[in-house]
């Protein structure tokens, strides 16, 4: 029999719940079993989980993979500790843990729980976009009936109902109330930091049904992980109620600034296919900034609290290669974007010197990439705690990225004897092995990475001059040259040398559509010979 071993790490089980409910409905309570201490990814593995209290639960124990949502009741009006009496495979952290924190849950004869539908049971409001109306929501204020376990309205009609929101992560608030709960009519309701013992609520117009249920939606400009809380005063007896921790993600990314560190500006447009005659914009390997901003759906405005969460959500820039496309016939490489230092991935938002730090949703990184060409950058987040990630605005055509440097390497040939080991004079000889200069096309250097090889230096992106022409000055004509060892003429400036004959071929690059960035050429074409007669007169 095989032995099935799970890899994947668990590092605890999240209890998320609202905190309260009531006893005359269950009330849900989210498990998930979170990979690492911040809960940025979950388990894939099943895990089994037996919760405490032993009793009440709509399924216990439980197995799942990643979460789950399981609901507790409580008859009577209590608070209870929720945890896990076991868990298997056994968590290699501090488990579990609790949002909110000390795991408390009360339970009331009468408040208020949030709903999606009229009559219906509690939920988890789930993942929000900034600056989106989120969908309705029902704000049903409930009480045990008498003589019965079943919840019976405890509101009706006009009502004006306190309502808050407190922020859990980050935990200090953006310094301006920034959520809006729409009930009979648009409220703009009050922040509270995460750990205030003491809520400060705005008053919000709601209309309940006959049943106690009254209709909602909300909408925060912000981001991270807040609480919906509601409370009231009815015949003397406080009616409260929160809904879970939810997170509330940037609608998209903004990228702006792309400036090369020497001051140029990349261009607003680029004309193109095949965008051969795009100028200059950064040499491949240099600095180049580029700014990135958390925007919200509406008024795309930065998300100011953005960057301010634990831990910190930096945003990846990925690039795809626009030009060369399609892929040159050699192995034309998709520039890889990396920080300014030669490390990877690109990461903006981190808190280094290159990455940047966020500050009001904005934040400047210091990037090069590893390759010529013309890309698009994207910006994303893969995910924001357990919630879906965000993929931003598409940036098109950021380049020409250069060549850097030049290396070049002459290889001086050797001659050929026409007879054995020697050659008479006036007798034709050519070369065994022909002078070669190789060029090979190379990035700057950065403090982690020496110059590199640009494979995209090749086909219409070979920008090294089209023709490598013989020299025709006065100097060097069909740029050879030749030095008598018995005299100190040099030919061709001595008309007395005219008898040296060289080759009349230019020297040009041909086919470069494979050459990965280097090419060798020769001065020499097949059948060039040469043939000299020392002047009489030395």
């Amino acid at each position: 029999y095989a032995t099935i071993t799970y890899i994947a790490a668990l590092d605890h089980i999240l209890l998320q719940s609202s905190g309260s409910g009531v006893t005359c409905e269950p009330a849900p309570v989210t498990l998930e079993a979170c990979q690492d201490p911040q809960c940025t990814a979950l388990s894939t593995m099943p895990v089994t989980v037996t919760l405490s209290p032993s009793s009440g639960w709509s399924q216990n124990p439980v197995t799942f993979t990643g979460s789950t949502t399981v609901y507790l009741s409580s008859t009577a009006a209590q608070t209870v500790t929720l945890g896990t009496s076991s868990v298997s495979p056994a968590p290699t952290g501090s488990s579990p843990q609790c949002n909110p924190a000390g795991c408390g849950f009360t339970f009331s004869d009468a408040g208020f729980i949030i709903s999606d539908s009229a009559g219906g049971a509690s939920v988890t409001i789930p993942t929000q976009v900034a600056g989106k109306p989120s969908a309705t929501y029902y704000l049903r204020a409930v009480k045990k009936g008498t003589g019965t376990s079943a919840c019976v309205p405890a509101l009706y009609g006009p009502q004006t109902i306190n309502m808050a929101y407190a922020c859990d992560n980050p935990a200090t608030c953006y310094g301006a109330n920034e959520m809006i709960v729409n009930g009979s009519s648009p409220a703009t309701i009050q922040r509270n930091d995460g750990g205030s013992t003491t809520l400060n609520y705005s008053p919000v117009p709601m209309t309940f049904d006959s049943s106690g249920n009254a209709l909602f939606t909300l909408i925060y400009a912000d981001v991270g992980q807040v609480e919906l809380h509601a409370q009231t005063t009815v015949n003397g007896a406080q009616l409260t109620g929160a809904s879970n921790a939810f997170v509330v993600k940037p609608d998209h990314f903004a990228l702006s600034g792309v400036q090369c560190g020497d001051g140029t500006i990349v261009p607003s447009s680029i004309a193109g296919p095949p965008y051969t005659s795009a100028s200059k914009f950064c040499r491949a390997g240099k600095s180049f900034s580029v700014t990135v901003t958390a925007e919200n759906a509406v008024t795309n405005n930065p998300t100011p609290s953005y960057g301010k969460e634990t831990p910190v959500q930096g945003v990846t820039l990925a690039s795809t290669l626009v030009a060369p496309l399609p892929p040159p016939s050699g192995s034309g490489d998709n520039p890889t974007l990396m920080l300014a230092d030669g490390t990877s991935p690109a990461v903006v938002g981190n808190g280094t010197a290159d990455s940047g730090t966020f500050s009001g949703g904005t934040a400047t990184a210091h990037l090069a990439s590893n390759e010529v060409g013309i890309i698009d950058l994207t910006p994303s987040v893969s995910s924001l705690g357990s919630s879906n990630g965000v993929t931003g605005t598409l940036l098109n055509n950021v380049g020409r990225f250069s060549a850097d440097q030049f290396n070049v390497t002459i290889g001086v040939g050797n001659f050929q004897p026409t007879d054995g080991s020697f050659t008479y004079l006036g007798q034709d000889f050519t070369y065994n092995s022909q002078p070669q200069i190789t060029i090979e096309a190379l990035s700057a250097a950065t403090p982690s990475l020496s110059p590199q090889q640009l494979l995209n230096y090749q086909g219409d992106f070979w920008m090294l001059g089209t023709n490598m022409a013989n020299d025709t000055s006065a100097t060097i004509s069909k740029g050879f040259q030749y030095k008598d060892s018995a005299s100190t003429y040099s030919c061709p400036t001595s008309s007395s040398c005219s008898t040296l004959t060289s080759p009349t071929a230019s020297i040009s690059y041909g086919d470069t559509s494979s050459a990965d960035g280097k090419l060798t050429l020769s001065g020499v074409h097949a059948g060039d010979t040469f043939n000299y007669r020392r002047p009489s007169t030395h």
